[in-house]
Parts: C-alpha cells; sequence; structure tokens
C-alpha cells in the first residue's frame, strides 16, 4: 500500500513541478516595445486613452502616426501628469510628447517626455542589434514568393481564356 503523503508535501511537489508562466503574447506583438522606436525620440500627439486589464486597469496611450499602444506604468504615468499637470486621462488627450527608447535598470523600456524637453543620450538608449538588410530581405522573401505565384497564375489564366488571339504572336507551329 503506497504511504499517504500530508498536505505539505503535496504543496511542496506541486510548487516544484508547477509549469513556467506563459508569455505575454499580447504585450510582446500589440503592445509599443523598443523594438518598434527609431532610435531617435519619435514626436507625437496622444490620439487617445483606454484601459487595459480587468481587475488592474493600465492605462493605454495611443499616439498618431504609430500603430500600437503603449501601456502605462507608474514612471510614464508620472510622467504624463508631469507633463499635462493632470492626472485626468482626458486632458492627456492632444498632449504632444516624446517617445523613446529608455533605460531601467538592465532593461530596455519606453519611455515619455514633454515635447518641449531634449531627451539627451544619457535618457536614451540605443539598441545593441540594429536590423540588417540581409534580416529585412529574409523577411520579406515569403511575399515576394507569393506575389511571383499569384502573378505565374494569372498569366496562365489569360493565355488560357485569349489563346485564339495570342497563338498568332508566337512564330512556332504548336504541333499543327
Amino acid at each position: 500500500m503506497p504511504r499517504a503523503a500530508s498536505q505539505s508535501e503535496r504543496l511542496a511537489n506541486e510548487v516544484r513541478h508547477r509549469a513556467p508562466p506563459a508569455p505575454d503574447i499580447v504585450g510582446m506583438r500589440y503592445r509599443l516595445q523598443t523594438t518598434d522606436l527609431p532610435e531617435i525620440p519619435l514626436r507625437t500627439r496622444v490620439r487617445a486613452v483606454s484601459g487595459q486589464g480587468v481587475e488592474n486597469v493600465a492605462p493605454l496611450l495611443h499616439f498618431i502616426g504609430v500603430a500600437k499602444p503603449l501601456v502605462l506604468g507608474a514612471a510614464n504615468i508620472a510622467a504624463m501628469i508631469r507633463i499635462t499637470g493632470s492626472p485626468a486621462y482626458d486632458d492627456w488627450i492632444g498632449c504632444e510628447v516624446q517617445i523613446y527608447r529608455g533605460q531601467e535598470g538592465e532593461e530596455p523600456v519606453v519611455r515619455i517626455a514633454s515635447a518641449l524637453e531634449p531627451v539627451t543620450p544619457a535618457r536614451a538608449y540605443l539598441p545593441a542589434e540594429p536590423q540588417t538588410a540581409q534580416r529585412s530581405i529574409r523577411r520579406r522573401w515569403p511575399a515576394l514568393l507569393l506575389l511571383l505565384a499569384v502573378a505565374i497564375a494569372l498569366i496562365v489564366v489569360y493565355l488560357i481564356d485569349n489563346w485564339a488571339q495570342v497563338a498568332p504572336l508566337f512564330p512556332m507551329n504548336f504541333g499543327r
């Protein structure tokens, strides 16, 4: 007969065998990251403010000309309050700001500054790995291949539909 384990042993085993946390897919793909920003500070305006989350709602800033919204942490909320002089989200809309790559310890982060204050290189963070031409070509080849296949298919369909008009253009005798 197997020995009975105590509740503390079962809990200890659960903690030891717990799966690692899942990566934040929404944050990585659909929220503004440092890799989405140019190397120099980007000057833009706040288009809208919305919320993210259920229990703890974090503000999202939507910018003019920037596809992804930025989730605001405590430092960026404090920066927006300092820039606008108001903690009300409605007062942030239309505010002109700079978004740039900053550093928090060893982690690169997106930071907000007033459009009037200069962002010095000491505050800004530059990436270690710039995008190379070879890397961008590698990303585009599936689209180019698809475009080529569609073009060939359209040419074949055109030739089939209009063979009577196209055949005299070729000097070859195709089986006649």
